[in-house]
C-alpha cells in the first residue's frame, strides 16, 4: 500500500458528497420552481435515481479499487471522471425540464 492510501480512500467519499450536494441543489431548484406534485418534477425522478445510483456505484467501485489495488498519483487524477459524468447527466436533465416547461408555456426559445 502506498503512503497516500488514506487520502485515496477519502477522495471518492468527498467527491460523492460534493456530487450529492450538487444534485440536491439542482433538484431543489426544480422543486421550488414547479412544485413537488408537478409533472416536471415527477419527470426528474428517474434521472435523479440514475444519477444517485451511478454516484454511489462509482464511490463503492473506487473505494474497492483503492483498497485492493495499487493506486499511483497518475491513476488518481482520473477519480473525478465518473462524478463529472454523473453531474453533467443530471444537470442536462434539469435543463431539459426547464426547457420543456418553457416550451409548454409558449416561449419560442
Amino acid at each position: 500500500m502506498s503512503d497516500y492510501t488514506e487520502y485515496y480512500l477519502m477522495l471518492p467519499v468527498l467527491l460523492w458528497i460534493l456530487t450529492y450536494i450538487m444534485i440536491a441543489i439542482a433538484d431543489r431548484a426544480v422543486k421550488k420552481k414547479f412544485g413537488s406534485k408537478s409533472e416536471e418534477y415527477v419527470d426528474l425522478r428517474f434521472p435523479k435515481f440514475v444519477a444517485l445510483f451511478l454516484d454511489s456505484a462509482a464511490t463503492v467501485g473506487l473505494v474497492v479499487f483503492v483498497k485492493f489495488g495499487t493506486v499511483t498519483p497518475e491513476i488518481s487524477t482520473y477519480f473525478v471522471v465518473p462524478y463529472f459524468g454523473v453531474t453533467a447527466f443530471f444537470l442536462t436533465s434539469v435543463f431539459r425540464v426547464f426547457k420543456d416547461a418553457r416550451r409548454a408555456n409558449g416561449s419560442k426559445w
